[in-house]
């Protein structure tokens, strides 16, 4: 079976100019004689770049809404919405961040840092 991947669409967005074990003609090729698992592979062959710790973030917004909470009496005012983020080591310690309350059930934090 010969596949590839693409990123949203095929408006050039697939992975292009594959070389190297399992690729044929520029796909990527796996032989199936019964139920299979494919393994795991990175897009294009590139494996993301190494994470280096920055406590700087150009932009971060988390909104949410909680209309259905608050519908559903599961929410009250002065309850507390918290967001936790740089799990992973997506950033260089993980990050608490309490989001305001707006109107209609909307909260939201802008610039998280």
């Amino acid at each position: 079976m010969n596949y590839k991947f693409t990123l949203g669409d095929w408006s050039g967005t697939h992975e292009d100019g594959l070389t190297g074990p399992g690729i044929v003609g520029g796909n990527r090729q796996v032989i199936v004689n019964s139920d299979t698992t494919i393994h795991w592979v990175w897009y294009n062959n590139n494996p993301p770049s190494p994470f280096t710790a920055s406590s700087k973030v150009p932009s971060l917004t988390f909104r949410t809404n909680i209309g259905q909470a608050i519908a559903n009496n599961g929410w009250k005012d002065g309850d507390l919405l918290l967001v936790k983020w740089g799990y992973g080591r997506t950033a260089d310690k993980v990050y608490v961040d309490t989001l305001t309350a707006g109107v209609g059930g909307d909260y939201q934090k802008d610039n998280c840092n």
